[in-house]
């Protein structure tokens, strides 16, 4: 007889067909580390303001190939030394005829993916021994990420770390910076595990195991990057309506450098009625850091002022100016 998972037992089934993603979400949780959001002045001051954080459709990703690249990879994988044909073999040892349920409704959406989900993009923020990263931020975000007067918003990691929320109606994951060779060694490590769970994966409910199987593999493409750009550290918060749900998130039309475009928000507010709790600016909103502007004390006087009218107590304590040096070329 199948059951219905518990929170904790959803975990565990989610890292047998997830294991570097739950390894870095574990590893992130035992030092209580937080996450780093760049952007610019403009777009740190209305999410303070308006309590809110927009989700942008993937396909006006600053690299859309990106998905093109996690297509790849995960393409190789499964073609490499038999692994697709062993995982699905995994699949059918836990309800025959599952492997080719996942595969139907992977190909499916495989061929919208673009055009379906929506992307938020944080980074992991001073993991040890990079302590400097708190007063200073991180130069290669500054430059990629913060325009002329970049800030940092820095969150906790209470809501955005767990791999997902049904309520929300969006899942996160740690990016993997995956060659194709690294992504097949990622599913025959999936395979092993699913090969040596079987008696657990069988008690559950069948319809649950094929979402997580699924998402499982459309992660694979969404959150994989070369690691050339490692050093990014970044997560991926996503949306996909189609598969997750609309939850909580709002729908709206809005014009980002003169795009218009469809966009969900995420509202930083609690929902006891939905479960949904930590997600308020105050609890998630750890500090702000003020990076490169030609007006630091002007940009920081005006965060200060933003924190007080958002409800922070000590908004004077919570923004930080980190100076560094960097010259924009015209």
């Amino acid at each position: 007889m199948s059951k219905r998972l518990s929170g904790d037992e959803l975990m565990r089934i989610k890292a047998i067909f997830m294991p570097y993603a739950f390894a870095q979400r574990d590893a992130l949780l035992k030092r209580n580390g937080t996450f780093a959001y760049y952007t610019s002045a403009d777009t740190a001051a209305k999410i303070i303001q308006y309590k809110q954080i927009w989700m942008r459709n993937a396909s006006t990703m600053n690299d859309y190939s990106e998905i093109d690249y996690g297509r790849e990879c995960l393409r190789y994988a499964r073609e490499s030394l038999s692994l697709g044909e062993r995982f699905k073999a995994a699949l059918n040892m836990c309800f025959v005829g599952l492997a080719e349920e996942v595969e139907q409704a992977f190909k499916y959406f495989s061929t919208t993916i673009r055009e379906e989900t929506y992307i938020t993009c944080i980074s992991e923020h001073a993991p040890p021994p990079a302590h400097s990263e708190e007063y200073f931020g991180r130069l290669s975000m500054w430059r990629a990420y913060g325009g002329s007067s970049g800030v940092a918003l820095i969150l906790r990691n209470n809501t955005i770390v767990g791999t997902g929320n049904v309520a929300l109606g969006a899942f996160s994951s740690p990016v993997g910076y995956f060659t194709p060779q690294q992504m097949a060694e990622e599913l025959a490590q999936v395979i092993r595990n699913i090969e040596g769970s079987l008696q657990l994966l069988q008690s559950i409910d069948r319809s649950q195991l094929k979402d997580i199987a699924l998402i499982a593999l459309i992660f694979g493409v969404l959150a994989t990057k070369h690691p050339a750009f490692s050093e990014e550290r970044e997560w991926r918060v996503i949306s996909a309506p189609r598969l997750f749900g609309d939850g909580t998130l709002l729908d709206d039309i809005v014009t980002v450098r003169e795009t218009v475009q469809r966009i969900r928000k995420i509202e930083l507010k609690n929902d006891p009625n939905n479960n949904l709790s930590g997600l308020a600016l105050t609890d998630i909103l750890e500090k702000v850091i003020i990076g490169p502007t030609n007006y630091p004390r002007v940009v920081r006087d005006s965060f200060i002022a933003l924190l007080q009218k958002a409800g922070f107590a000590d908004a004077e304590n919570r923004v930080i100016q980190s100076d560094v040096p960097l010259r924009h070329i015209l």
